[in-house]
């Protein structure tokens, strides 16, 4: 055989094995229905099964296949529309999809936004699946642990508890270190800008009035960080405690903002969990535009 006709059949030989490796890897890798992504997901709740909750599939099919993965806050729009563009069909998310708590489509009649939204996500092939009260019973908890990696307060985050002592720092460089680390446009606090912050206690999101209450009362923190309060409830509290010579001051994050560093999170350790699926995190962002 001379060298031409040898370097032929090399090529041929060659172009042939990768082929068939190519179609061994296709043989063996795993392909994921929307049921399986939230399997996994409810998973890693380890020993937890929850009789009711909100952690349903919102929009789409448990059948689906899978092409690709986000995970956001809230499914605005904007998030649905860059999640199709990444071929990305599963949105996972921590909060309604609806507009209300349990995403009660007819909580109106003839609610046109969400008409629109429901053609939108049709039109995508777009798949919703809330990830909250299980995301919530992750041990840590998911959401909690991704604010405090982002804020470096991991190491004085001990045994889940969402009250502990940082070293000390005025009340307005703690605002500060917070605006920074979470990339905020602003955020709101109540308190003298010297008040000394030590022990702190974090609630991102929405715990309500109620548990915002009865943590400062039990707890005695130099300090509560919320994702949001009601203003006539908790805000009005925390200004008539100081007034009162009462010790804890308040920081006031955003919602979607306080809790989006858990849903990042989330992405992070699901992706290692279906490698063979790209798993992105879209943030939901702050909605509002500030003066």
């Amino acid at each position: 055989m001379n060298r031409k006709h040898f370097l032929k059949n090399a090529s041929i030989l060659s172009a042939g094995a990768l082929l068939l490796h190519d179609q061994a890897l296709a043989l063996h890798q795993k392909n994921y229905t929307v049921q399986d992504i939230i399997n996994i997901l409810i998973a890693e709740a380890k020993g937890v099964r929850l009789p009711t909750t909100v952690d349903t599939i919102k929009f789409g099919k448990a059948d689906a296949p899978v092409t690709g993965i986000v995970t956001t806050m809230f499914p605005t729009v904007e998030v649905i529309k860059q999640a199709a563009s990444l071929k990305a069909n599963l949105i996972v998310v921590h909060e309604p999809t609806y507009f209300n708590g349990d995403d009660k489509k007819n909580l109106i009649a003839n609610n046109s936004v969400i008409s629109d939204k429901d053609a939108l996500m049709e039109k995508e092939g777009i798949t919703i699946f809330r990830y909250h009260d299980y995301c919530h019973r992750i041990n840590p908890d998911a959401i909690t642990y991704g604010l405090l990696r982002k804020l470096g307060w991991l190491e004085y985050y001990k045994n889940g508890k969402f009250v502990f002592d940082i070293p000390t720092m005025e009340l307005k460089q703690l605002a500060k270190h917070c605006k920074k680390s979470l990339s905020l446009k602003m955020l709101r606090y109540i308190g003298s800008d010297a008040h000394a912050c030590t022990k702190i206690a974090i609630m991102p999101g929405a715990w309500g009035s109620a548990a915002h209450m009865s943590t400062i009362e039990k707890e005695q923190p130099d300090v509560l960080i919320i994702g949001e309060g009601i203003e006539w409830e908790t805000i009005e509290y925390i200004r008539d405690g100081l007034a009162l010579q009462h010790k804890t001051a308040l920081v006031v994050l955003g919602h979607s903002v306080s809790e989006e560093p858990g849903m990042e999170w989330v992405s992070e350790w699901l992706q290692k969990k279906v490698p063979e699926l790209k798993v992105t995190h879209i943030a939901s962002k702050d909605p509002f535009t500030w003066l």
